[in-house]
């Protein structure tokens, strides 16, 4: 596995290891009782001081690939002194920092280290919290949480360098946290990471241990749902009958042993009534839901200008989100506007999907049949609308105009607030899109 420790590391490296480590602050312990404190209010914070360390391993060439053995990240279950996964383990007591300094446990400064640090959490019953690490140095660490490690919405992995935080929801009873700390640049000096736990809703028990609990396995939340305090605008424009919306992006993380088969989501604000849903969320895998509001009303949930509700399975939760980047909100100037509300007159077999596009199928051959019907809205007043169908092989019909064999397809000139625009369109192949609405290219004012 390329570790660059023996299966134990000796007496004189220890030895050696040791002074080092009482220069920088770092203890090691044969003894290590659990730390256990009582978060009151929101934002109390608990760090995390009690570790098992792994012996290192060199970063070489393989950025992100597991360097410990069977069962890896998603299974280990590491002890004091013992050996498991390929790594020798350990024991490290912080009391009360929730800094972890690893430079001491370099094999040498020329070459990067990967380390990893693990630790048991135990909690009365389930609870929602956040979670705070980054790593100290030039330096990158992920976290696997309950053996589930924390992704990005698309699904890449979460690798921190600057702090940064992550609401997670952790079970009743035992939990792990085991965080990969990867060096990037020996020459840095410093190398390790921080990581602390803070509560949501305050009056919280939490214990903090490094030594494996005897008897106890880790058990994980039940099935729970957790919104992005965050909302982001996607900078994606929609035409839907006579309004113009913008879509803001809410991610939604699922938190349990299996998958969470449906999420409904509802979002309401000020004058705001919208909703949304995602399916088959991943635990500790973001998933993002789109929601489409009026653009004019979307500046109004800057700050905590919202309340989300969650339903999942018999469960419903609230929480409050907001988005300050949605002061760049898009407008009406948009280079592309989705058009949404298309009907599905016919199709060349099978049966009519009740959506398309985002929520549902494309035309994926000759013979489908589309039509839609909308009204210019007061902020396209005046420009000249063009369908996009470059990417939508078929036949047009604007009205009573017909269009075959053009990429650009003239809707109207000089747009009238309120002027009705009928689309009827055969496809003559698969579609890999919808046609988007643009405006006139610049010095080209005619199809």
């Amino acid at each position: 596995m390329g570790s660059i420790s023996s299966s134990s590391v000796t007496a004189r490296h220890r030895a050696l290891v040791a002074a080092v480590a009482i220069a920088t602050g770092l203890l090691f312990a044969s003894e290590a009782p659990a730390q256990q404190s009582t978060l009151d209010g929101p934002e109390d914070a608990a760090p995390i001081d009690r570790w098992l360390v792994s012996s290192p391993f060199s970063a070489g060439d393989l950025a992100d690939e597991s360097r410990l053995a069977g069962p890896g990240e998603e299974g280990i279950l590491p002890d004091r002194g013992r050996e498991q996964a390929g790594a020798s383990w350990m024991l490290v007591r912080r009391d009360g920092r929730d800094s972890l300094r690893l430079d001491s446990l370099r094999a040498d400064r020329e070459t990067p280290a990967v380390i990893y640090a693990h630790s048991y959490v135990r909690l009365p019953a389930d609870r929602t919290m956040t979670l705070t690490w980054g790593a100290i140095g030039d330096a990158q660490a992920g976290v696997w949480i309950n053996g589930r490690r924390l992704q990005r919405s698309g699904g890449e992995p979460i690798e921190a360098e600057d702090e940064r935080s992550v609401r997670v929801r952790l079970g009743g009873g035992w939990n792990t946290l085991l965080f990969r700390i990867t060096e990037l640049d020996p020459a840095a000096g410093l190398f390790g990471l921080s990581a602390r736990l803070s509560t949501i809703q305050g009056g919280t028990t939490i214990r903090i241990q490094a030594s494996r609990p005897p008897g106890e396995i880790r058990t994980g939340p039940e099935p729970w749902v957790i919104a992005a305090p965050e909302l982001r605008s996607s900078g994606q424009v929609a035409w839907q009958e006579e309004e113009l919306l913008g879509e803001a992006v809410l991610e939604v993380t699922a938190w349990s042993r299996a998958p969470v088969d449906t999420v409904r989501v509802r979002l309401r604000g000020d004058g705001i009534d919208v909703r949304g849903g995602a399916r088959w969320l991943t635990p500790g895998a973001p998933a993002p839901v789109g929601l489409w509001i009026p653009l004019d009303r979307l500046p109004r949930l800057r700050g905590p200008g919202g309340e989300v509700e969650l339903e999942w399975a018999d469960e419903e939760v609230k929480q409050r989100v907001g988005g300050s980047d949605l002061g760049a909100a898009p407008t009406a100037g948009a280079e592309e506007i989705r058009l949404s509300g298309w009907k599905v007159r016919a199709v060349p077999a099978g049966e009519k999907p009740d959506e398309l596009g985002p929520a549902g199928p494309l035309p994926d051959a000759a013979g489908w049949m589309l039509a839609g019907e909308w009204k210019v809205p007061e902020a396209l007043e005046g420009r000249d609308l063009y369908l996009d169908t470059s990417a939508t092989p078929g036949d047009f019909r604007i009205g009573d105009r017909a269009f075959g064999g053009s990429d650009r397809v003239p809707l109207c000139s000089r747009c009238r607030r309120g002027e009705k625009i009928e689309i009827l369109a055969r496809s003559k192949g698969a579609w890999s899109s919808l046609p988007p609405v643009t405006g006139a290219p610049e010095g080209d004012p005619s199809p």
